[in-house]
């Protein structure tokens, strides 16, 4: 197998049997099988199977990494407030990874003045969170955007399939993904199987739903697949419940 990196998708079309490729370099190719798996903002997605954007998960969030370990931070914590949280997780080398989360209306943060914003924001918090936000000292230290998620009522449009967060993105919280992730591989093998009438093709998974979205559990029925799964859990219920 050839991989070529840093190379933009530009186009993508079907034609019978064939995907048609074409890519920023002014390349292009006609392949049996596209993938994608080009993560929550997914041009395969939007080329070939909708065009609907991610949806705002009603959370913004800042991340940061520090190369300290403030005291009582040995495992993860997560405080929360008023339609914010505060979250603390030991990382490598003795650092840690801190996550905070607003809820309402979408808006954004500039990086010029952002770590003193953040500092303001979140003064109330005890714990281990003022000596976290006390050793971050520049504004390019932090990452913010909005949560979003994806769902699709199908992630296969002729010859092109979506995985990963390009099909079914959901909040980071609660290792959701993850969880996603693990029934999904023991059935991809048989859904890409050839059919017995499929003239050596992937045969289709006759699912077109998806098993898990954020909103509630799915049955699947795809070969393979776990007839259920657990009820998902979104954002606003572990923040506003615990």
């Amino acid at each position: 197998m050839r991989f070529r990196l840093g190379v933009e998708l530009t186009g993508l079309t079907q034609d019978g049997p064939r995907a048609l490729v074409s890519f920023a370099d002014g390349s292009a190719g006609d392949y049996d099988l596209v993938v994608g798996a080009d993560g929550i903002n997914s041009a395969v997605r939007r080329l070939a199977v909708s065009p609907v954007p991610p949806h705002y998960a009603d959370t913004v969030s800042w991340r940061s990494v520090i190369p300290a370990r403030p005291t009582g931070t040995d495992h993860l914590m997560i405080l929360t407030g008023e339609r914010c949280y505060f979250g603390l997780v030991p990382v490598d080398d003795g650092g840690t990874y801190g996550f905070a989360g607003l809820d309402g209306e979408r808006f954004d943060d500039p990086p010029a003045g952002r770590l003193e914003r953040l500092r303001q924001r979140f003064q109330g918090f005890g714990g281990a969170v003022p000596a976290y936000l006390a050793t971050l000292q520049r504004d390019d230290q932090i990452h913010f955007g909005p949560i979003e998620w994806v769902e699709l009522s199908c992630w296969h449009a002729g010859r092109v399939v979506l995985t990963g967060d390009a099909a079914h993105a959901t909040p980071p919280h609660m290792g959701e993904g993850g969880a996603m992730a693990a029934p999904r591989w023991p059935a991809a093998p048989r859904c890409s199987r050839p059919g017995p009438r499929s003239g050596g093709r992937p045969r289709r998974c006759p699912s077109r739903q998806p098993w898990h979205s954020p909103l509630g559990a799915r049955r699947g029925s795809c070969p393979g697949a776990p007839d259920t799964l657990p009820k998902p859990i979104y954002p606003d219920i572990w923040i506003k419940e615990v």
